[in-house]
């Protein structure tokens, strides 16, 4: 069933506990072959009627009503009213009921039908189709329009003069623009419209940072139209408005420092010193004496598993501004009269418009042109506001990831600082992000990179942990970053670890390439193990040392055996398993009269519960009387008495009754 079903006559009789409904046990159902149709075009509709069990009704008469849909403000509420009502009349078949109907104008169109049972109840359904068409209905308030507002510039600066085009959807015009910034109205101007344009000059300052809400409200008059949509002659022009809003960014372009972070050195060996030279500049470009900033040196493969990027304080200190104003227009709550009930005045155009009546009531028409009354306002604070290795081996063994963290250096009358870094033993790629500030509204940021690489490294892919017994292969990766192929002696020297094959190979890199070597380990006990890698080239070489944390897979194993000891005393034998590890653990004997003896706390708990319900009765008559003979016997602390036991069974079985 197609459309709104709503049952219109039902009977009710209510209170505290029933209600009895009566409600009709027919339904009728509406269908459109379109959802919109275009002005002029027929509005064919079908119609079918059922049962309470979706059978089909025969022989019910029905009218089916078609009009256009309007919408009046009348006595402070919206009430809907059908203009030129369409009937037609139709009896139900098997089939679906047709029925056509005009659409003169265009707009959104109502169709309804009620249908009546034999005890009188009668159910009411309605559906709506849209017309198109360019001349719809006249509304009868003053509608808000909207203004195209253009500004000449997409971003201003200080010192500019902004020009925004205002382009209202009538004739003459009187307007008004509130400039707010931020939570307060800097400034408010009037302009007039003349052919429904102007342009508006704001200027710009320092203080506008980091941008303009412009609100806008162009007053001014329009033809009067019937209710066929055209425009009435001789009838005095109607009242009409339009507003419309517009951020004009102003970027802190005076409150960025130009901030630079050069290292002295970009490409360094593992361990080596370098600087980090800072400059800071004003936006045009001369020194700041004792700007503070903070210099951070961090692995970049670091950074890269979150995709850390540098934050930006100006992105901080000067969001963007969010629309401060809340504007609320008292002019659509004028009521328009009908035009061709306006009687014929002595005035028209812009000059004062003539008296005319609706109804009894007589109401003057307001002067067009005058000053607009300022909006009502309500303020809201919204912010979110290269080189080659030495004679002797370095063994790089310090691989932490931040590598510098300097929170407060101060620049000189120069604009300029320097800080001293030294690089941990990684080969890696290490990100320099500076941050400054100057005052308490400018503020920088600068980023660099350096590179710790070697002619040739050596690379241990040592595992996250081994176990003990643990046999397995220890890789290691040799890079050559040198153009031409290098001979490579590898040694490896290990600490709890039995190697189980050669402890040196001598291999050949290819140019600029790598390759992996493995040597067999065998893990002596637990603890931890560390592993001296070396690699010797003709003309450098490499050596680099990791700890593997090494662990004991032990589980405890438990057994139980139960039996009655007579005479004073048993002899229970025992059996140690296999493979144990002498090193670690040990063996627990533990002895008890009985395991229910465990069940004490659980039994109490069980008889302290006091939620009543069925769950909770079944529980404590089970338990109780499972245990309480067993618990007896062997004299629990705590255990309420056998008459309290029995009470409480009682109880608990005439609740679960």
């Amino acid at each position: 069933v197609a459309g709104t079903v709503t049952d219109v006559n039902r009977q009710a009789w209510s209170d505290q506990r029933n209600i009895l409904v009566h409600s009709a046990n027919r339904y009728v159902g509406l269908r459109s072959d379109r959802s919109f149709v275009r002005q002029g075009d027929p509005l064919n509709i079908e119609a079918v009627a059922t049962d309470i069990d979706g059978e089909a009704i025969v022989g019910a008469k029905l009218e089916i009503v078609a009009g256009l849909l309007r919408s009046d403000y009348v006595n402070g509420k919206f009430v809907e009213t059908i203009i030129d009502p369409q009937p037609c009349a139709v009896t139900t078949t098997s089939t679906a009921a047709k029925c056509e109907f005009t659409t003169p104008v265009g707009g959104q169109y109502r169709i309804s039908t009620t249908i009546a049972d034999a005890q009188g109840g009668r159910n009411r359904t309605e559906l709506s189709v849209w017309v198109s068409g360019a001349e719809t209905l006249p509304a009868r308030n003053v509608e808000q329009e909207n203004l195209t507002l253009i500004p000449d510039k997409k971003e201003y600066g200080a010192g500019d003069t902004a020009k925004v085009l205002v382009q209202a959807p009538f004739g003459n015009g009187e307007g008004i623009v509130v400039i707010t910034h931020g939570t307060g109205i800097r400034e408010t101007k009037r302009f007039s419209a003349k052919g429904g344009s102007a342009i508006i000059d704001i200027a710009v300052t320092e203080a506008d940072v980091p941008s303009l809400s412009l609100s806008i409200e162009v007053v001014g008059n329009a033809d009067r139209v019937g209710l066929d949509g055209k425009k009435v002659a001789g009838a005095p022009k109607r009242p009409a408005y339009a507003v419309g809003s517009l951020r004009l960014p102003v970027p802190p372009v005076q409150r960025t420092l130009k901030v630079t972070a050069k290292p002295a050195s970009s490409e360094l060996e593992p361990g080596a010193k370098t600087t980090v030279d800072v400059t800071v500049n004003d936006p045009s470009g001369a020194p700041v004496k004792d700007a503070e900033f903070a210099v951070v040196v961090v692995d970049e493969a670091v950074l890269g598993l979150t995709d850390y990027k540098l934050a930006n304080p100006i992105e901080f200190f000067y969001p963007a501004a969010y629309e401060s104003l809340m504007s609320a227009f008292g002019r659509q709550q004028v009521r328009l009269v009908d035009p061709n009930t306006v009687s014929a005045g002595p005035a028209s155009g812009d000059e004062a418009g003539p008296r005319f009546t609706d109804g009894d009531a007589a109401v003057e028409s307001s002067a067009v042109g005058r000053a607009a009354p300022a909006p009502a306002a309500k303020l809201q604070a919204e912010r979110s506001s290269g080189g080659q290795a030495g004679p002797a081996i370095q063994i790089r063994s310090k691989f932490d990831a931040l590598a510098l963290f300097q929170p407060t250096v101060m620049t000189d009358a120069s604009g300029k600082a320097s800080v001293e870094v030294t690089l941990p033993d990684s080969l890696t790629r290490y990100r320099v992000m500076v941050v400054a500030t100057s005052g308490s509204d400018r503020f920088g940021t600068a980023e660099s990179n350096i590179t710790a690489r070697l002619p040739l490294s050596v690379r241990p892919s040592a595992p996250r942990f081994l176990n003990s017994g643990d046999q397995f292969e220890f890789p290691v990766v040799l890079q050559n970053l040198g153009k031409t192929p290098m001979s490579v002696d590898v040694v490896i020297q290990t600490a709890n670890l039995d190697a189980t094959g050669p402890v040196s190979r001598k291999v050949t890199v290819p140019a600029d390439d790598r390759i992996e070597v493995r040597f067999p380990m065998k893990v002596r006990a637990a603890g931890t193990a560390r592993v001296r890698v070396s690699g010797f080239g003709e003309t450098a070489s490499d050596s680099t040392e990791v700890s593997i944390p090494v662990f004991t897979p032990a589980t405890a194993e438990a057994f139980a055996t139960y039996g009655s000891i007579e005479n004073g005393g048993i002899r229970q034998p025992l059996l140690a398993p296999k493979d144990v590890i002498d090193t670690f653990g040990g063996l627990d004997i533990s002895t008890s009269s009985t395991s229910l003896q465990a069940l004490t706390d659980a039994l109490l708990y069980i008889d302290s519960y006091r939620y009543d319900s069925s769950d909770a009765y079944a529980s404590r008559i089970m338990a109780i009387s499972a245990l309480r003979s067993v618990l007896k016997d062997f004299a629990t602390e705590d255990l309420p008495s056998e008459s309290e036991l029995n009470a409480a069974v009682e109880r608990d079985i005439a609740g679960l009754v």
